[in-house]
């Protein structure tokens, strides 16, 4: 099954996420069954909303199966994404540099994090921070 036939002019997804029952274990065990679904070689745009329910491993895996996006867009509700990109966990920060991702966008980070990000992350032609 070629999931390009089914949406030949998708090219961004959408993970989100609510604070009620949901967690990072559930995203684990639908992506397996939605996986077939998603074009992933048409994705150039990742935004995810929240940050309760992803792991920064389930991040990186999904960046690694859409492997054109030049952009990623984060909005946190707890920064656990941020630290992992800012401590290479799981090897995110790796992930993203590689596929240099053209901009990031990252909302809710604590402005004590923002220098350590242009140490960790070197490929970025824009990098976006808002409150």
């Amino acid at each position: 099954m070629d999931p390009t036939g089914y949406f030949p002019h998708a090219n961004e997804l959408l993970i989100e996420g609510f604070n009620g029952g949901s967690s990072h274990h559930e995203l684990s065990k639908s992506r397996k069954r939605m996986s077939p679904f998603v074009p992933w070689s048409l994705l150039t745009k990742i935004v995810i909303d929240g940050s309760y329910f992803i792991s920064a491993a389930e991040l990186e895996a999904v960046l690694r199966m859409s492997y054109k996006v030049h952009t990623l867009q984060i909005k946190e509700d707890n920064g656990s994404l941020c630290r992992a990109i800012l401590f290479d966990t799981a090897n995110l920060a790796t992930r993203i540099n590689q596929q240099v991702i053209i901009s990031i966008l990252i909302k809710e980070i604590s402005l004590k994090l923002i220098p350590l990000f242009f140490l960790s992350i070197s490929n970025f032609k824009r990098i976006f921070f808002l409150k």
